[in-house]
This record gives C-alpha cells, structure tokens and sequence, in this order.
C-alpha cells in the first residue's frame, strides 16, 4: 500500500474538516458541499465507534469495488476512497464508496456521500472497521494456540484453528492410550 499524502485526501475529525492539517472549506481548488452534515456524520459514528479518530476521504483516479479495500492512487481523479484512524493510531484499509461523474464533483461532494454511506450501509461500516476485529481475533487465536501447547496433559492437542467468514475450523491430535 503506497503513502498518501495528507495533502490529497480530506481528513475528518472532532475538530471539523482538513487537508493537509489544516481547516479546510476547499479540496482540489473546489468547495467541499455539506460541511455541517459531514461534521454531524462523523460525531454520530463516532458516538457508535468511541475508538474512531478520524476519517480520510479521497478522490483519486483509481477504481475500486464498492465496499472492498484496496489502493488507490495519490492522482486525483473522480473515485471516492474512504479509511478510518483509530484512537491507537491504527489506520484501516482504504476502501472504494463511489465514482462521480468528474474529479471536480467528487472533490465537492465525497466527504459527505462517503461519510453517509459508512453510517446507512453495514457493507461499507465492515470495511471500515473489521480490521479492529480481525486484530483482536488474531490475537485470541494466537492465545489459543499457546494455551494448547501447553495443555499437553489434555486429551486433545490442537494443532491448527482456521477462520473462514463466521466459521472456525480446528485440527485436534488426540491422544493414543
């Protein structure tokens, strides 16, 4: 995954809206549309969300599939990329949400569509903040295999747990007797 300057994506927080670390009412030489709701999104996910410290929105040239991360480029384009900042200083997977009819109206108006979309649409609020689980699920599974090696006395030894969508599948050796 390329870095991508704080300068080509709006950052929302607390505070209100930024680019490049500064208040900003213009990205891309363009108004961004709908300061007030985009604040008024971003306290209501964080109200859902306590960890969340900011939103990144972009547009950049890159396509993606809605809903699906991937890596967008830093050209600025008419494809809407969103990805959250956790508390932590964790960083999400950037994520496509929406291509406009041209950069210039992607600039205005992707802060508050992506913004709206995270808080309506269960598919894109996953995107944004699975990979939290999926950490946290990481680190229980490694836990799990610790305590199974130690629990050698048990009758059965896991030897591999495998997670695939809701599901869990785990390898046991028994003992022979």
């Amino acid at each position: 995954m390329i870095d991508i300057s704080n300068t080509e994506y709006i950052t929302i927080n607390k505070d209100g809206v930024f680019v490049g670390g500064k208040p900003a009412t213009v990205y891309h030489r363009k108004a961004i549309s709908f300061l007030d709701k985009i604040k008024a999104n971003f306290a209501a996910l964080r109200n859902e969300n306590p960890e969340l410290q900011e939103l990144h929105v972009g547009a950049f040239e890159t396509k993606g599939v809605f809903a699906k991360k991937g890596n967008p480029s830093e050209v600025f384009g008419k494809n809407a990329w969103i990805r959250v900042k956790m508390s932590d200083g964790r960083l999400g997977n950037w994520a496509f949400c929406n291509t406009f009819g041209s950069a210039s109206g992607c600039a205005c108006y992707c802060a508050n569509y992506c913004g709206s979309i995270v808080r309506i649409n269960s598919d894109m609020r996953s995107a944004m903040f699975n990979f939290t689980k999926e950490d946290k699920e990481t680190n229980t599974e490694n836990k799990q295999t610790e305590q199974s090696k130690k629990q050698s006395k048990g009758q059965h030894k896991i030897i591999s747990a495998i997670k695939i969508g809701d599901f869990k599948i785990t390898i046991e050796k028994t003992k022979q007797r």
